[in-house]
């Protein structure tokens, strides 16, 4: 983690729109992808054992362990629950960028089932990605309860964020409920990812 300025505001760098352009994945016997695009349901399938393998990773952690980030909204341990299908995203170039934002602001859960999406997982499709050159960094806003033991240089009061280069293979895992989260600007290249949610109740 390092210090780095406050998000930009919303008009600069076209951030009141996102500029990708996206296709919903299912992968199931019905869906025709499923044939065309093997490796894409190869990457599916290895996000959503990821994903279940976090959950339960936490749901061994003590309560102490998972205050900063692995508890559910009253302080409860997370049970995987369900997750959505693959969404492959494509930022065209040309400055396209997506502003800050968290991916499930406004609690999308079931009554009385689940929070809805807990977990981002995104892996990066970009072969020798550069960010100096390239740009499109996922930019990741980190609360202060976590900067504060995360980050050598933390200074209160200061925006403390990570930035993650999307070269292939890397792959992201955040709080979907809680990470302010943004896609710099994406100088010339094509720049592509595969993302999968996964949802989570009570334990």
């Amino acid at each position: 983690g390092q210090k780095l300025p406050p998000p930009k505001p919303c008009g600069q760098f076209r951030y009141g729109n996102r500029d990708d352009v996206c296709v919903m994945l299912r992968f199931d016997e019905s869906d025709p992808h499923r044939q065309r695009t093997p490796t894409l349901a190869q990457f599916d399938e290895y996000l959503e054992k990821l994903g279940v393998g976090i959950f339960d990773a936490m749901s061994r952690l003590s309560n102490r362990e998972r205050e900063s980030m692995g508890n559910g909204p009253s302080g409860e341990a997370l049970c995987y629950t369900s997750r959505g299908d693959l969404m492959v995203a494509c930022y065209p170039g040309e400055n396209t960028a997506h502003g800050v934002h968290i991916d499930n602001a406004d609690g999308d859960g079931r009554e009385g089932s689940d929070f809805g999406r807990v977990l981002t997982l995104i892996i990066y499709l970009n072969e020798a990605w550069e960010l100096e050159r390239d740009g499109g960094a996922l930019r990741l806003h980190l609360p202060a309860s976590v900067a504060r033991t995360q980050c050598r240089e933390y200074n209160a009061g200061a925006s403390a964020a990570v930035d993650v280069c999307p070269s292939a293979g890397t792959i992201a895992i955040f709080r979907a409920d809680r990470i302010m989260h943004e896609v710099r600007p994406c100088s010339q290249r094509y720049r592509l990812a595969a993302s999968v949610w996964m949802c989570a109740g009570p334990a």
